[in-house]
Order: C-alpha cells, then structure tokens, then sequence
C-alpha cells in the first residue's frame, strides 16, 4: 500500500509488498481510526494509526531506515498502571534513524526484536504491560528507548521491560517519569556498556547481568528525586558507574553479589533504609555525597584501591566481612554511627570532624603497618567522644587473642570517647603510637592480661600519624 487515508475504524489490514512500487513497496499509509483486529504490514516508511483496540494485533517486519511507525491516541491524562489487554505490537527490527512511537500511553504489550539506531518513544506512560527488546544497537545514530517524554509532564511507569541483549556503548534506556514500584526491568546475564537512566526516580525491581566499561545505570536524578526499589547487578566493572545525580537520594537496596571494581555514587543521602550490599571484595570506590544513615556492607575486602567516601555525617553502618586496605573517608561519626572490619585495618580511616559517643570503630584483627585512624583530621575543636576498638572482644574465660598494633592513631583535639586495645602483640611490636594533641578526658586501654610480651603506650606525639 503506497499512500492514502483510511477513514474510521478498521477490523482486518494485509499489506503485501509490491516491488513494482518505484520506493520498493514500503508501506505509506494512514489509519484515522481504530485498528481493531489483525495488521500484518512487511515493510513500513511512514505509517500512522490511530488507535489501537483492545483485541488489535499488529506485527511489522520492519521500519525502515528513516521510517516512522506513529500510534495514537494523544496524551490526555497519564498512565495509571492499567492491566494489559489482549492489544500487541511485534516489530522485527527498527533499523537506523527509524522510530517507533506512541503518541499517548503505551496500553498495548510490545515486542520488538532488535533496534539498530534506531528510536522507540513512548511520550506518555506505561500501563501495566509487558516490553520486550531483543538487541540494541547503534549506527549512525544511537539507538535508544524512551518512555515517559511528554513536554506537558514526565508520566510514570507501571509496566515490565525485558531485554535480552547487552545496552551497548552508545545506546540508551531513558524512564523520565517516576518508576512505579509494581515495575520491573529483567536484563539476566546481559549488561548495561551505554546508559540506563530513572530520572524522576522511583522504586520497583532491577535485575541486570551488572554494569561494563563506560555503562552508567543512574537510579534518580535532582534532589526531589530518590529510588526506594530493589537493584541486583552480577557485576560492576571498572569504569562503569552506578549513580543517583544532583542530589537525589538512595532509600533502596542495591545488591552486588560478587566483587565490584566500578563506582557507587549517591550524589544525596543514603537514607534509613537504604542498603549497598557487596557479597565480596570492593575495589572500586562507593560515595555517599550526603548522610548515610542506611548501611554499606562489603562482605570480603575492601581493596589497596578501594574506598568509601561519605561527604556527610555517617549514623548508619559501614562493615567489612574481611580486611580493610583501601581508605574510608567520612565527614563525622554521628551518634550511633559504625564502622567496623571482622579482619585487619591496613589503610586510612579519616573522620573530618568528631565522633559523638554512642559511635563505635571496631577493626577486629587489628591496626597494621599501614592503618591509621585520625580523628578531627580538619582541626576545627572536634572530640573524639565515641569507642575505638583494636582487637576482638575478650573473653574471660579464654586464652588473649593475638591483635596486631603497628599503624596509628591520631585525636587532634580532646578525648572524651574511649580506646581499647586487647589481646597479645608479636614480640617485636613497638609501643602502641596513640597521640591525643586536645585535653584526656578519656580513656586509653591497653587490655594485655597474661600476655607474654606486653606492649607500652607512646603518647608522646613525636611520630603521630601522617
């Protein structure tokens, strides 16, 4: 079919390519109405329908390069997580520069096979349907999948979006409207390499094979924005990142099962019920902008170039399930704040600022050549108020513990808190380096009971920590 109008509602359309056509038989057409039934159109150019019915069946081979496959009706109100009906779109391929596009709310199941450059647009929002791409691509321009992009207001997302190829370098899934927490985005075993972008935030459910080299998966973006949902990536490789921007907030839970060797970001807070979960070693960098009140676990190490940054006051919990060779770097110990490692410290841990009592760091097996704890590392009258820690609990009624004390630790104002140190050192460790430079209003413990080679203190501030 090569041009013309069809007028009202249509029950039935076959479109059969016709070579003879100077453009090669693509289909030109356009339906004012609603297409109600069954459309099987091979090749489109430039085709326009109305609306789609509820039993509409539509199912192209492809748009061609340059074409449009535009699909009514206009946006009135948004989508309000509606039930699919029987309604399906099945698109082969949405070759390069062509477009796919809805005018309104996507009410319609959808199933396109591969976009090679090409464009899906969604202007409103999405009813509780299912979205289905094979591969994503892009040529001479990005291919790429927006929903929600309506100028008169981002509209939410309430449906199911499956892609079952990796998001390449220069391609993009954009969601400009709030991510309900009925939807969900299935990406098992594939990865994110281009970009994948909640821009109004919201909750849901994320499961991806992880984010590659150059690939950034960004949960919310402004400071009015947050994710409250559920993200689960196999993997975060080096250069890729994991965000939230400008300002928004993490309530969520994001979990890594494995080691990370990429970037963790929250540009805001990582709120009371926010949760990063790192099931091993963490060799890339994780940052918190604001407060964290919520938790960051990493089960095994963090890494000689791994570190946790937390521009804010820290209330909540950073733990290691190993040892600590990288660096944390936080702005105030708040009360109730933790930071503890079941194995050994052998890296920095600066706090900007004081600890308030009721704060507690905790490094289990110990301080080691290359630890240091520095508290009030600005100079600005900050007390260490809070408990220090060096070695695992005792137990009376078992033998001292071996600790290891060969780093240092640094008050640069008044101890009101507590440090405690227990358990044996080896024969050759020196007098434990613990410089107070403010007023002892504490205490400093050095719990050696029956110990072979017991240790002294060196309070005398000759060497204090770099």
């Amino acid at each position: 079919m090569n041009g013309g109008t069809i007028t009202g509602n249509i029950e039935t359309l076959f479109v059969q390519q016709n070579l003879s056509f100077g453009d090669g038989g693509l289909a030109t057409f356009v339906i004012e109405g609603e297409l109600q039934g069954n459309a099987t159109v091979p090749k489109l150019l430039d085709v326009t329908i109305g609306s789609l019915g509820t039993s509409a069946f539509l199912n192209a081979d492809t748009i061609i390069e340059g074409g449009r496959l535009q699909i009514g009706p206009q946006l009135g109100a948004c989508a309000t997580g509606a039930p699919a009906t029987k309604k399906m779109v099945q698109i082969d391929t949405i070759e390069n520069g062509a477009a796919l596009i809805f005018d309104g709310n996507l009410s319609a199941n959808v199933s396109v096979g591969a976009i090679t450059g090409g464009q899906f647009i969604v202007e409103g929002g999405v009813e509780d349907v299912q979205i289905v791409i094979g591969n994503m691509s892009s040529q001479s321009n990005p291919g790429g999948v927006t929903f929600g992009s309506s100028a008169s207001g981002p509209c939410p997302f309430f449906g199911e979006l499956v892609i079952n190829g990796t998001l390449p370098a220069g391609t993009s899934v954009e969601f400009n409207g709030p991510f309900d927490a009925t939807a969900s985005i299935g990406m098992v075993g594939q990865s994110i390499k281009g970009t994948m972008a909640l821009k109004a935030g919201g909750a849901g459910t994320i499961v991806a094979g992880g984010v590659g080299l150059s690939g950034t998966l960004t949960l919310a973006e402004g400071a009015s924005s947050s994710f409250s949902g559920s993200v689960t990536l196999v993997g975060l490789s080096i250069g890729g990142i994991l965000e939230t921007t400008a300002g928004a907030d993490l309530e969520g839970t994001v979990t890594f099962p494995f080691s990370i060797g990429g970037t963790v970001d929250v540009d805001g807070d990582l709120g009371k019920n926010g949760r990063i979960l790192i099931g091993g070693d963490s060799l890339g960098s994780v940052v918190v902008g604001g407060n964290q009140r919520g938790s960051i676990d990493v089960g095994s190490n963090i890494g000689s170039a791994g570190s946790i940054a937390i521009g804010g006051n820290l209330t909540g919990d950073i733990h290691m399930g190993g040892d600590m060779l990288g660096s944390i770097d936080v702005k105030s110990l708040a009360r109730g704040g933790r930071i503890t490692a079941d194995g050994l410290g052998d890296g920095p841990i600066t706090v900007k600022e004081g600890t308030f009592n009721s704060t507690f760091i905790h490094l289990n097996d110990g301080l080691g050549a290359g630890g240091s704890i520095v508290i009030d590392d600005m100079g600005g009258a900050f007390d260490a108020g809070g408990s220090v820690q060096i070695g695992p609990d005792i137990d009376k009624y078992a033998p001292m513990p071996p600790v290891v004390f060969d780093g240092c630790i640094l008050i640069k104002d008044d101890l009101s808190g507590h440090i405690d140190v227990n358990g044996c050192h080896a024969a050759d460790t020196a007098d434990l380096n613990v410089c107070v430079l403010g007023a002892m209003k504490g205490t400093i413990s050095i719990n050696q009971d029956t110990c072979p080679d017991p240790v002294g203190l060196d309070n005398s501030c000759i060497n204090p920590c770099p």
